[in-house]
């Protein structure tokens, strides 16, 4: 039996990504060097403290200061625009209300700020959900790197059988898979067509989980 479910952040509990893509593009559109389409296309799912160098050494600019200078301007970018560009997937509220009415323990397992998590929190009125957060001050590699995901078992204090991990993107998937844990995929319109055969499950939305926890 699944006791816990560990999901992913960014394009699983909330629909991100847009905020993720729009600060990137203000980010480099203000410094006169704009993304290409296949750039903007390549960013869901990756953290933007590995695309911002990959973009910048494109563009020229090869000085780790000024990358480091960049992201800070990408951050705070993000940040202006979470309130009024992220949104929770429209099943997320109600899935997450049945799996706790099922006695589920919860957790997210992110590379994203621990802060973001927390306007997430706040936003969305999710205090207490969640038993445990693995956020990316608490990790040394991101996805795909199964650190995220094994510090999250470690801090349920369960086995791996008794959890299930929750994804949106091949990296992701990648992760969870190293880390030795069942993976349900559910993509986004970003994500549709990574390759997902490893995945366990794929679902279409949040409102399927509860149903197949009770079958598993």
């Amino acid at each position: 039996m699944i006791k816990a479910i560990i999901f992913d952040f960014d394009g699983v509990l909330v629909h991100s990504e847009r905020a993720n893509i729009e600060a990137a593009l203000k980010t480099f559109k203000d410094i006169g060097k704009p993304l290409t389409s296949e750039e903007e296309a390549s960013i869901p799912g990756r953290a933007s403290l590995d695309f911002i160098p990959e973009f910048s050494k494109k563009r020229g600019i090869n000085d780790a200061n000024e990358h480091q200078e960049l992201y800070e301007i990408n951050r705070e970018n993000y940040k202006m625009l979470w309130s009024s560009v992220v949104k929770m997937f429209p099943d997320n509220q109600k899935a997450i209300e049945t799996l706790v009415s099922l006695g589920k323990a919860l957790a997210i397992a992110t590379t994203n700020r621990r802060e973001t998590v927390e306007m997430f929190f706040n936003n969305f009125h999710m205090h207490n959900i969640f038993s445990f957060v693995v956020a990316g001050e608490e990790v040394k590699n991101r996805k795909p790197d199964p650190e995220a995901y094994l510090l999250a078992v470690q801090g349920l204090g369960l086995a791996k059988n008794d959890c299930i991990t929750v994804e949106d993107t091949s990296i992701g998937l990648q992760a969870a898979k190293r880390a030795g844990l069942r993976c349900v995929v559910i993509p986004n319109e970003y994500t549709q067509k990574d390759d997902f055969s490893q995945a366990d499950f794929i679902l279409k939305s949040m409102a399927q989980l509860p149903n197949l926890l009770l079958e598993l």
